[in-house]
């Protein structure tokens, strides 16, 4: 055993192959309630603003402490807790495989198993990282006398931030033991080795008996918010019991979101919530620039302040690479760009190589901004090509009568094709333009809702969406989605209504929904 205290969930093997209890996720309903579903009556709007949609289901439950099972810690996160453990290393850290994104985040509870080729990945990796380190061990740690008491020190030291607990909690016995009588070299091989298939470090465990209680609080905090292991500071005031209460979260997390790690890890966070950066993919330079600065302006807002209205109506300006800075400024006019959605980088995540998908851009929306799960297209849909309708037809004319003229697909499209078309005035590139490239004809950005408001273009659309109690409501879901990390807190209707709450509150400041979050006793008394 790794910990000093004994861990009965978990054995230290060879492999580390570990059986992990996943739990499957609520899914949200599609727009309409089906038959016999009642309204869920906590998802009331909040004063001032308005219901979109026909409301569907928030949750399984309510106010229920159901236990999380173990958590494998994601791709991105083992990166950056081997990157914190061997500083000094060129780590070969694209041997692990990518983790899958069922509900748009890496690091959610259902992807997140053992399987083949994680164990594989793994166990290459370790031994990669175990030779790097033994060649190149004066990188880590001053150990001009290479002997036993070195390589103890060693382990001792890089245990910290891999098991994240004090090296004085840690019973490092059976790796010392391991180490014992080899060659230098190999000692510091096989130790590195050991740790790195330690289920301790594989996974995000619960605090064990006997161990201070504030450890795996610690953890929970530090990937939320840096997406790395705690640090000793972290690791001090989780030992101490500083992280008991409410506001010693708040507290931590004040510090922790005042480090240049939480500036990574919110763009992180803000690229899986808009899919910047889907698996498979390798954007060109161009569309690269496009994505970071996009990142750089949803942090811009969250360092500033801002508010969700900001996130989805701002039109300050952030530093742009050429490429995109080009693009901007052939704008007809200034401040077009409002929010995150009027940037390079959704308008391009949402075209097609032959030109704009208003479909795919209503779609991104929907399920993103306002939490709303679409039926599944029939099959073909992609591949039916647009009706003619003779050359003075709008492409928005053909895609109204392709989508809207069978009852087949018209309930999800007269939700989807006006917040779709609403973006008509940004090219595939993103590029701004008035005139609808097939007919010749000034393009119509204009829609109605399903609440009956209408807009004339995508600033009015953003400005109804950024009142709504839905979209608000729908970032705490998925704040609380990436910091829970999936676990069941975020089907507890009544826990979302909570947290959401003091985000209303707030004025719907970014910085004190993660606040509301890290401070509310499910998440950090619900870490152990």
């Amino acid at each position: 055993m790794l910990y000093s205290a004994p861990m009965h969930t978990l054995k230290l093997s060879s492999l580390a192959l570990v059986a992990c209890a996943l739990s499957l996720a609520c899914q949200g309903e599609m727009l309409p309630p089906g038959p016999g579903v009642e309204p869920d009556p906590h998802q009331s709007p909040a004063p001032g603003s308005s219901r979109l949609l026909p409301p569907g289901l928030a949750g399984e439950y309510c106010n229920q402490a159901i236990p999380s099972p173990l958590h494998r810690l994601s791709s991105w996160e083992m990166q950056n807790t081997l990157a914190a453990a061997f500083p000094g290393l060129e780590l070969p850290s694209a041997r692990l495989v990518s983790d899958a994104r069922p509900y748009g985040y890496d690091n959610d509870l259902l992807s997140l198993g053992i399987d083949d080729a994680f164990a594989r990945s793994l166990n290459t990796l370790s031994i990669d990282i175990g030779k790097l380190a033994a060649e190149q061990v004066e990188q880590l740690i001053d150990c001009s006398a290479r002997d036993a008491a070195c390589v103890k020190r060693l382990i001792a030291q890089v245990a910290e931030p891999l098991l994240r607990r004090e090296a004085a909690d840690l019973a490092l016995e059976e790796i010392e033991a391991l180490a014992a009588g080899q060659p230098f070299e190999t000692a510091v091989r096989l130790s590195i080795e050991s740790l790195l298939k330690a289920p301790e470090f594989i996974f995000r465990a619960g605090t064990a008996a006997g161990e201070p209680q504030g450890y795996a609080a610690a953890s929970r905090l530090s990937y939320f918010l840096w997406g790395t292991p705690p640090d000793k500071q972290l690791l001090a005031d989780a030992k101490a019991g500083r992280l008991a209460s409410a506001s010693d979260l708040r507290r931590a997390a004040e510090r922790l979101l005042a480090d240049p790690r939480a500036e990574r890890q919110l763009k992180h966070f803000f690229a899986l919530w808009a899919n910047l950066r889907p698996d498979g993919t390798n954007p060109t330079a161009d569309g690269l620039a496009a994505i970071e600065e996009t990142e750089s302006f949803a942090l811009h807002v969250f360092k500033s302040g801002g508010s969700l209205k900001d996130l989805l109506l701002s039109s300050d300006v952030v530093e742009a690479k050429p490429s995109v800075a080009a693009l901007y400024q052939r704008d007809p006019q200034p401040m077009l760009r409002t929010g995150m959605l009027s940037r390079a980088a959704f308008l391009q995540r949402t075209s097609k190589v032959d030109g704009v998908s208003p479909v795919a851009r209503g779609v991104w929306l929907l399920e993103h901004v306002l939490c709303r799960e679409l039926g599944t297209p029939p099959e073909g849909a992609d591949a039916t090509p647009l009706p003619e309708l003779g050359a003075n037809a709008t492409r928005r004319e053909q895609i109204v009568a392709q989508t809207e003229s069978s009852a087949e697909c018209s309930g999800c499209h007269r939700v989807i094709n006006p917040i779709g078309f609403a973006f008509d005035n940004f090219g595939p590139q993103g590029e701004y333009r008035e005139v609808d490239q097939r007919s010749g004809r000034p393009i119509d950005a204009s829609g109605k809702l399903p609440s009956g408001e209408s807009f004339q273009d995508y600033r009015e659309l953003l400005s109804i969406i950024a009142s709504s109690s839905e979209t608000s409501r729908c970032l705490t879901e998925q704040l609380m989605r990436f910091a829970f990390g999936g676990g069941p807190e975020v089907n507890d209707r009544c826990l979302v209504d909570e947290i959401h709450q003091g985000f209303v509150k707030s004025e719907l400041k970014l910085r004190e929904l993660v606040l509301e979050i890290v401070s509310h006793p499910r998440f950090f008394k619900g870490a152990n």
